[in-house]
């Protein structure tokens, strides 16, 4: 039981950093770009929350497993979740090319970037839909 709360405690208080975190760096782009210019925060957020999962899980000098279960948990599945998505999907695509599932690497990046953009879609229409 203490456990499960541990995780839930470390998973929730890294959300809520990389959460806050992606929302002012947002804001802060926006106030100094211009609002129109706010998607470049969510690339330069995308690209850093890939830099920092790989960073954190590449074992290297034995640091990977030098982070307890609950730092794995609060920076890697908190933070970096909440922080971006995008970080966990490319890890997922970088496992199954090292696996050598070209083909489901392939369908994985390529399907997720084309689904969701319809997926998108979908929902803006469903919300037009509701308004009318």
């Amino acid at each position: 039981m203490f456990a499960a709360i541990r995780t839930a405690l470390s998973i929730s208080c890294g959300a809520m950093i990389g959460a806050l975190s992606r929302y002012y760096l947002t804001e802060f782009t926006k106030n100094l770009l211009g609002k129109d210019y706010g998607f470049l925060s969510t690339f330069l957020i995308n690209i850093s929350g890939c830099i920092l999962i790989g960073f954190l899980l590449t074992p290297v000098l034995g640091r990977v497993e030098r982070l307890s279960i609950q730092k794995r948990l609060f920076l890697v599945t908190g933070f970096c979740g909440a922080f971006t998505t995008f970080s966990g999907y490319s890890l997922e695509t970088k496992g199954f090319i090292d696996h050598l599932e070209f083909r489901l690497a392939f369908n994985y990046w390529f399907g997720s970037i084309v689904i969701g953009l319809l997926a998108t879609v979908v929902g803006i229409n469903l919300a037009r839909m509701r308004d009318q």
